[in-house]
């Protein structure tokens, strides 16, 4: 029940590794500059409110469900 949740949190751990070691400089795309770092920045944040998230209620619910000596949640 919990494999889910660890491949969850897995894909998200490897955008603060990008972090830690992105490339110096600026991107252009369409006529408009963004720094590296700042793209990285961005993908960290929404890992953590998406997938973190997810995995983290996840493996609370199935905690809850495969406890023994409690009925299960409705």
């Amino acid at each position: 029940m919990m494999l889910p949740c660890l491949v969850w949190a897995a894909s998200a751990a490897q955008y603060p590794i990008k972090l830690a070691y992105a490339p110096a400089g600026n991107v252009t795309v369409g006529g408009r500059t963004f720094v590296t770092a700042d793209v990285y920045e961005s993908a960290v944040v929404a890992a953590l409110l998406t997938m973190v998230f997810a995995a983290v209620t996840a493996a609370f619910r199935s905690w809850a469900v495969v406890r023994p000596g409690r009925a299960p949640p409705r």
